[in-house]
């Protein structure tokens, strides 16, 4: 198409265009001082006029040359535009910003053009126009399609390092200072803030593009927060969030818990929060600590709430590691498994705060039932029930023994006879 309108330009439009090729100086000119001027980007980017010029200058040079020696578009023109598509993209001009400068230098040759081409007939000047715009539309495809590849490209290497950071500060192994200081460069993120890490667990499925979407949706409202960016990944079944501390710890939480409550998308979440780091590389231990709170809140059902790690530290850690739990367990309740009313009576004297009557309304007997069964509690397991230490432990491991999954009394050994421990 562009060629067969080239052939058939009148020999008067030809004219114009070589008397525009002329004038190039001056052309190159006024469309730089409009790009200059009308693309605020360019001045914020760009240390002064000359790489503009420069490009201005090539582009109007292959525009003019083209319709006036009615010639196409050469691939090293494209390649030109191609270049500088992806430079603009490198540069970080939006795809908008690029397309205004193309429409600036089109206003400025078809003025140029009307104004020489002032004798001639409508049909001619039409033809002349749309030559001049086809070819220049040409320069710009090349130029906006180059930058979006570079763009795309850019995107993918940015969550590629985002992602390679995270799981490798939550993973904790080989962890390589020198390695993370370079990856955090390349994101551009500041190795000597302090963070705090994040992570949202999402109770049944979101399958295919909803967890990518909730996870950036999470990301821009704790980043409105911030006034910050939010890297996330997900990881091991969770989403991660690297928080920057640039408010008060109080903010952040209530924001975690509108999100977790009202979340985008829909869905209630489990939030865990871990605790705040000295800078970047002590984020990971953030990140596990915010993973386990997640997931003792799943395994305690806390759909819509945020699990602060350091107010559950204790049962986080047990729930991580169940054979701990069941050593626990065997030698601390051991004989008290076999007699479920003195398990009863125990776990609801704890809760009671160790007060009998209370514990006696509690399982609706009488304050000298409950007594009784402490006294053969403190027999079989080896405990003074009055005294903090002791019944310290045993909390400890009725706790342990609440996060053990369904099932895991079939599974344990007997538990052996010196299990207890002796009070004195």
């Amino acid at each position: 198409m562009e060629k067969l309108m080239a052939r058939h330009l009148p020999d008067d439009v030809i004219a114009v265009m070589r008397s525009l090729l002329e004038r190039l100086d001056e052309l190159v000119e006024q469309v730089l001082e409009n790009v200059w001027s009308g693309v605020e980007e360019y001045q914020d980017a760009l240390d002064d006029k000359v790489e503009l010029e420069r490009v201005v200058h090539r582009s109007l040079e292959v525009v003019l040359g083209a319709t006036a020696d009615l010639r196409p578009i050469g691939p090293e023109d494209l390649a030109d535009n191609e270049r500088l598509g992806e430079t603009r993209a490198l540069q970080g001009f939006a795809a908008a910003s690029l397309l205004q400068s193309y429409r600036a230098a089109e206003r400025c040759l078809v003025d140029s053009f009307l104004y020489g081409a002032a004798g001639l007939d409508g049909p001619g000047c039409g033809r002349g126009i749309r030559s001049l715009t086809m070819a220049l539309d040409q320069l710009e495809r090349a130029a906006v399609l180059a930058h979006q590849r570079t763009e795309q490209a850019v995107a993918l290497a940015h969550e590629t390092t985002v992602a390679a950071l995270l799981t490798q500060l939550a993973s904790g192994v080989g962890v390589d200072a020198e390695s993370l200081l370079r990856q955090a460069a390349i994101i551009d993120i500041d190795p000597d803030h302090s963070y705090v890490g994040v992570a949202v667990f999402t109770p049944g499925s979101m399958i295919g593009t909803r967890l990518p979407n909730l996870r950036r949706q999470l990301a821009r409202r704790i980043a409105d927060l911030q006034r910050a960016k939010v890297p996330s990944v997900t990881w091991q079944g969770l989403m991660l969030f690297l928080v920057p501390r640039n408010v008060p710890d109080e903010r952040l939480l209530a924001v975690l818990e509108r999100l977790a409550s009202q979340p985008p998308l829909g869905s209630r979440l489990i939030i865990g929060v871990g605790d705040p780091s000295v800078d970047l590389i002590g984020t990971g231990q953030s990140f596990r600590h915010a993973g386990a709170a997640a997931h003792l809140g799943s395994r305690q059902g806390l759909v819509g709430e945020v699990v602060v790690y350091a107010k559950v530290a204790l049962p986080a850690l047990l729930a991580e590691n169940h054979d701990t739990c069941r050593t626990m367990v065997k030698h601390r309740l051991g004989p008290l498994l076999e007699r479920p009313e003195l398990l009863k009576t125990i776990r609801a004297y704890l809760e009671c705060d160790l007060a009998v009557k209370r514990t006696a309304q509690a399982l609706g007997v009488h304050a000298n039932t409950v007594s009784y069964r402490l006294r053969q509690i403190e027999e079989l397991i080896g405990i003074n029930a009055r005294r903090v230490r002791d019944v310290a432990d045993v909390d400890v491991a009725v706790r342990a023994m609440e996060l053990l999954p369904p099932g895991w009394l079939d599974e344990r050994s007997t538990p052996p006879v010196d299990g207890r421990h002796q009070s004195c």
